[in-house]
């Protein structure tokens, strides 16, 4: 919805003034809460509730902050009961709405995928009133690869005490992690904690994000400079894996902050938005959108996917991309004709590059000025990509040096590559050839059922297809040719 200008109050926020940040399209609230007053408390809950925290008070808070999306959290006042929140992703909209539940540690795979499939993308284990030696941490750990089968995430909001005793259990944990509160690091003590230490480990296995949320929580007071710190701390580290959240309704504050303020700190938090783009994929194949979205968004670009020329029509005006990649060949109008409606509606803004299997088509003229540097011929290589974006925004791309390598003690035996026969290994080459990254997962899927012991060739190959790594991929099988003759 669009941003107010207007002074207006919202329940819950000491303030009235809309945030001086201006929300790109689609912006994400990650972190709120909603209390329906027909609902009752948990038996032997405690903490605080309000009346004015339904949904429908929680869209005037939208309003005055421009977001659109939102994850609503079942708070511990309702304990497993997530009635609350899986109703308020309906009221709030299913298609822009996600919701974190709180669950018994005896729930069924059945009842995991049940609350998929309503929206839930994640589980939150809030720990801050039980001891370390509590069961519910072997809980979690125990929950977590059926999570991870299920697309799903787990939350922590955990002391950090508790974070600091399971520090193991933590690095081990086989699913996306999300930090809740950015870790709840004490206030007087922030960063010196050893819990900043832990979830900086967890934060650099690239599969954990941190909540900025709870801006005003374990702080020596407004205007939060302490807990800015810490929150650029960790946006430094791990931008891509940052979510922002104003923690409403505030519950557990004993002074009502200025929610539209918590969107304002991510000013002086996290003030480099000049990485921030935004990028629409076009193509019909969730595959590759999918894939394509995996390599830009660690970058920092918002991407949108669009799985026809018709979708992007509806997209463009809404989204504002800056960018624009599409495919030729899809059903319905292609991306010949899509690129024409486009400049006919007026939307000439965007850069597009054409993404195409088929060589030829880039030296062919066409009526709508793509030049023959904007076509990205498939399979996609990652530097033509990145080069190609380059030029487009005036980007130059900075290589990391690599940390010192950490030679072992004793070097664990390497998993041994067997490749399967050869018709599977000419079928395998014919599709990375083609570049048909849908076939050639399913080919890897099948070569696995047919003979674990293809497990790590598999896995191996299956990596370096999502990155898009066709031409080492064709290597392998040249090299594991050469050396069975």
């Amino acid at each position: 919805m669009p941003q107010s200008n207007l002074h207006f109050p919202v329940p819950n926020s000491a303030g009235t003034a809309p945030p001086r940040l201006r929300v790109p399209p689609l912006a994400c609230d990650c972190h709120m809460h909603i209390f329906d007053p027909q609902r009752p408390r948990a038996p032997g809950s405690t903490g605080s509730v309000t009346d004015q925290a339904t949904a429908a008070d929680y869209q005037q808070v939208q309003r005055l902050l421009g977001t659109t999306r939102a994850v609503v959290v079942t708070p511990r006042y309702y304990g497993t009961d997530n009635g609350a929140t899986l109703d308020a992703i309906q009221i709030l909209g299913r298609e822009r709405t996600r919701g974190v539940a709180v669950v018994a540690p005896d729930i069924s795979d059945r009842e995991l995928l049940a609350l998929r499939d309503a929206g839930i993308c994640g589980l939150r284990y809030t720990t801050p009133h039980v001891t370390a030696d509590n069961p519910v941490f072997g809980h979690a750990a125990a929950l977590a690869p059926r999570l991870d089968h299920l697309g799903m995430h787990l939350q922590l909001h955990w002391t950090p005490a508790q974070t600091v005793v399971h520090a193991d259990l933590i690095q081990k944990l086989a699913c996306t992690v999300v930090i809740d509160h950015m870790g709840r690091l004490p206030k007087g003590i922030g960063m010196a904690h050893p819990a900043y230490d832990v979830i900086r480990r967890r934060l650099d296995d690239g599969r954990s994000w941190i909540k900025l949320s709870g801006l005003y929580l374990d702080t020596e007071g407004a205007p939060y400079a302490d807990r800015g710190e810490i929150a650029t701390s960790f946006a430094r580290a791990a931008p891509e894996r940052m979510v922002w959240g104003t923690d409403w309704p505030h519950v557990v504050s004993e002074e009502q902050p200025d929610t539209a303020a918590m969107l304002d700190m991510l000013l002086t938090c996290v003030p480099d938005e000049s990485v921030r783009r935004r990028i629409l994929v076009v193509d019909n194949e969730k595959l590759d959108r999918d894939l394509l979205q995996n390599v830009l968004e660690p970058l920092g670009f918002v991407v949108e996917q669009a799985a026809s020329g018709y979708e992007c029509l509806a997209a463009v005006p809404r989204f504002a991309p800056h960018l624009i990649f599409m495919d030729l060949g899809m059903p319905g109008i292609d991306g010949w004709e899509t690129i024409r409606r486009l400049r006919q509606q007026g939307h000439n803004e965007a850069s597009i590059a054409i993404l195409s299997a088929n060589a030829y088509d880039k030296g062919l003229d066409n009526d709508v000025g793509v030049t023959p540097e904007d076509f990205i011929v498939k399979p996609l290589k990652v530097d033509e990509l990145l080069a190609w974006l380059g030029r487009k925004l005036d980007l130059e791309w900075v290589t990391a040096d690599a940390p010192p390598a950490i030679v072992p003690a004793a070097p664990a035996e390497p998993l041994p590559l067997l490749p399967p026969g050869e018709a599977d290994m000419a079928a395998l080459d014919e599709l990375i050839t083609l570049g048909y990254l849908r076939g050639i997962l399913s080919k890897l899927a099948e070569i696995e059922r047919q003979d674990a012991s293809h497990g790590e060739f598999v896995r191996v190959l299956r990596d370096l297809a999502r990155q898009f790594q066709f031409d080492a991929m064709k290597e392998i099988l040249r090299k594991m040719r050469d050396a069975s003759r």
